[in-house]
């Protein structure tokens, strides 16, 4: 009669601790849907952002142009008004860009991020007249990278090729890229430095930790006035790949 008894206990209690098994997956996997809605809603946020703060003021200064080119004035003024129209026009499709390749899923892997960078570094140095060597992997690990963390990337990169563009005086610029146990970027000019006591991190490039900061990552630089300076970016790669698939999510869930 015991036994009986305890069998049936036995047998009602894995019946319960089944039931409570699905409840917690299914808890989980709601909890996980949830968490990945909040993201969406929060990068959308920021392409809004984007879009109304960049691109928004580039098409108010192209609005001005334009009508400042309808008032009275020489051929040569015209002329310069509608170059910089132009110029706008270009970096305002640029800017779109951007944004677009940020959001985009089949640009979400390393191999598009350091496709993306060096093109855009290759671009944007040749326009300024500085030779840049490029050592970097041939091919990639295949690694899912978010969105934002390919923005904040960008954005950070970006910064530093202004930098060396407006203040450095360098003749030439090296673009490395490494690939262990961390993404890391090194960006040297040999330009003519500067002084981190007396310049701080200099020309904007605060905001570079910051930034970076946010997803993870570290930023140093290594200056040596009359010498050049080497700015150094550097993810781990558990923070780079915080992206997974909602298949990859169930079946972690599910074991």
């Amino acid at each position: 009669m015991t036994l009986s008894l305890a069998g049936v206990w036995i047998a009602l209690l894995r019946k319960q601790v089944s039931h409570r098994t699905q409840l917690l997956q299914r808890e989980t996997r709601e909890r996980e849907r949830v968490e990945r809605e909040h993201a969406l809603e929060a990068e959308r946020s920021r392409i809004a952002r984007d879009l109304h703060d960049d691109l928004g003021s580039r098409l108010t200064e192209i609005n001005f142009l334009a009508s400042t080119s309808q008032l009275p004035g020489s051929a040569d003024e015209t002329d310069t008004t509608f170059r910089a129209i132009s110029e706008r026009a270009r970096a305002l499709v640029k800017a779109l860009d951007v944004i677009v390749w940020a959001v985009d899923p089949a640009d979400n892997s390393l191999q598009s991020l350091a496709d993306y960078l060096c093109g855009y570094a290759r671009e944007y140095l040749a326009n300024s007249s500085i030779p840049c060597r490029f050592k970097v992997p041939i091919a990639c690990p295949d690694l899912i990278i978010d969105g934002k963390v390919r923005h904040e990337v960008f954005m950070v990169v970006k910064e530093i090729l202004n930098n060396i563009a407006r203040h450095a005086k360098a003749t030439e610029v090296k673009f490395q890229m490494t690939i262990d146990d961390a993404l890391e970027i090194d960006i040297m000019d040999n330009g003519k430095g500067f002084d981190r006591e007396t310049n701080g991190d200099g020309h904007g490039l605060k905001n570079c930790s910051l930034r970076l900061a946010k997803i993870g990552g570290d930023f140093e630089i290594e200056s040596l006035t009359g010498v050049g300076t080497t700015f150094r970016i550097k993810i781990p790669l558990r923070h780079l790949t915080v992206f997974q698939t909602e298949n990859q999510q169930l079946e972690t869930t599910n074991r």
